[in-house]
C-alpha cells in the first residue's frame, strides 16, 4: 500500500496554488490572491477572481474583526500581559479566580 499525503501519492508533486507566468510565480485565478495579483499588475479582474473576492469580502463582513478583550476578564488580563503593561485590578482578580478554578478542577 502506498502512503497518501494530503490526497496525493508520496512521490507526486503537490498541487500548488501558484503557477508560472512569464518566468515568475503568480497566484492562480479564482482565488482572493489571484484578485490581488490582477490589481497589483493593473489588469482587469477576471470573473473567477472577482467572484472569489466577493466571497472573501462577504465572509469578512459577516465575521468581522475579533472583539477586543474587555477588562475584568481573564482575556483582558492576557491582553494587558501581551501589551507588556501592568494589569488593572479587575483583570488581576478575574485571572486569579480562573487560576483558582483550574487548580480546584485539577485537584478533584
Amino acid at each position: 500500500m502506498m502512503y497518501v499525503y494530503r490526497g496525493s501519492k508520496k512521490n507526486e508533486p503537490l498541487n500548488r496554488t501558484k503557477h508560472l507566468v512569464g518566468g515568475r510565480h503568480r497566484a492562480v485565478c479564482g482565488t482572493p490572491a489571484g484578485y490581488q495579483a490582477h490589481r497589483r499588475h493593473n489588469e482587469e479582474q477576471c470573473e473567477r477572481c472577482a467572484a472569489a473576492h466577493r466571497l472573501d469580502v462577504m465572509h469578512y463582513s459577516n465575521h468581522g474583526r475579533q472583539k477586543v478583550a474587555e477588562c475584568g476578564t481573564p482575556a483582558g488580563y492576557q491582553r494587558h500581559r501581551k501589551k507588556l503593561e501592568e494589569a488593572c485590578g479587575p483583570c488581576k482578580a478575574a485571572a486569579a479566580a480562573q487560576r483558582r478554578e483550574l487548580r480546584k478542577r485539577a485537584a478533584a
